[in-house]
């Protein structure tokens, strides 16, 4: 690969070097979805188009079988046919009760919001200008690139548009609090009374 790509006058880096991050044309990933969300992160401030060639398992987020890969690449680099398919990231703010900011995470696939002891979380999530309180073991904020993992296993839906993302509340208090989509908006406001513990997946 690394010859083939020389061979037509390519610079060729094999590590994403933070040196090297903002002069970067395409990024090729040859692994499973941990690898490319990894790799989605890193560059995200770039926009960096990543090409990503499946050697895992399921591989959602791969879209070239190994065998396809010089036939792909000859097309976007040779005739410049390709399509650039853009993915909605999501942000999350935690503020206590009198407005301080707490955590600000942000993640490509979804953000999940946990208790840290026996009582479940209980907050008001403002999205849109809309307030709904929810309550319950784990608070699940997923885009559409996030629908076809941890969400989906808890029996969200699977999104196909960019433009909506889902809130899941594990073991709800209230049973009609199930799956939430609306609108996508990047920044969602939590207020809570007992901070719960953030984790993002990439």
């Amino acid at each position: 690969m690394k010859d083939w790509l020389k061979k037509r006058k390519h610079q060729v880096f094999l590590r994403l070097g933070n040196s090297v991050l903002e002069d970067l044309n395409l990024v090729i990933t040859f692994g499973g979805d941990g690898l490319i969300l990894h790799t989605a992160n890193k560059v995200a401030a770039y926009k960096t188009p990543l090409l990503r060639v499946n050697f895992g398992y399921v591989g959602f987020l791969a879209n070239v079988k190994p065998a396809e890969i010089f036939e792909k690449l000859s097309a976007m680099l040779d005739e410049d046919n390709y399509i650039i398919a853009k993915r909605t990231r999501i942000e999350v703010l935690v503020k206590d009760e009198e407005g301080n900011l707490l955590v600000r995470k942000d993640a490509l696939k979804d953000i999940v919001a946990e208790r840290i002891n026996t009582q479940a979380i209980a907050c008001e999530v403002v999205i849109n200008g809309e307030s709904n309180e929810y309550r319950g073991d784990e608070i699940i904020f997923a885009t559409r690139t996030g629908s076809t993992a941890y969400v989906e296993s808890a029996g969200g839906p699977t999104l196909i548009k960019d433009d909506k993302f889902i809130l899941r509340v594990i073991s709800p208090s209230n049973r009609e609090q199930i799956i939430v989509q609306q609108s996508l908006q990047k920044t969602f406001f939590i207020e809570v009374g007992d901070v719960p513990k953030i984790k993002e997946e990439p």
